[in-house]
């Protein structure tokens, strides 16, 4: 396969990593494909007891709002992780924050439908338990 020379500015990927198989590697090629101080933009799962209950017990098994089997727990990334995988990568990291939804709970009681219960997510600097997005930036190489 060719490589293209082409660099962007941005790299966005939003709730993939959790399911590759060599994150570092992933990482590595999405960086190349950055102009120097490009920035890329990721969220993924953070591997907590807690993500693993919301997402893989609840959301799959239980409420079945995802197939089954759709997540790897052993696939998602710690914040520590994510930070060396990036600087490995030739990234420095700007900013990490924790995104949590915000849960309508009259919609809940109403309908009773957990697909309706959020309607929108925040980021949260405290709350890093299930899902946290990055922004990190390419160095310029020497």
């Amino acid at each position: 396969m060719a490589r293209s020379e082409e660099k962007f500015d941005a790299v966005c990927s939003l709730e993939v990593l959790e399911h590759v198989d060599n994150p570092p590697s992933f990482l590595a090629a999405c960086s190349a494909c950055l102009a120097p101080h490009g920035s890329i933009f990721l969220s993924t799962m953070n591997r907590t007891q807690k993500s693993r209950f919301l997402t893989i017990t609840m959301a799959e098994h239980v409420l079945k709002m995802i197939p089954a089997g759709t997540h790897d727990w052993h696939k998602y990334i710690t914040p520590s992780e994510m930070r060396t995988y990036l600087e490995g990568a030739g990234c420095d990291v700007v900013s990490m924050q924790g995104m949590v939804p915000d849960i309508d709970l009259m919609t809940l009681a109403w309908e009773c439908s957990p697909s309706a219960v959020v309607k929108r997510w925040r980021l949260s600097e405290k709350d890093w338990d299930v899902n946290y997005i990055v922004h990190a930036v390419r160095k310029i190489q020497d």
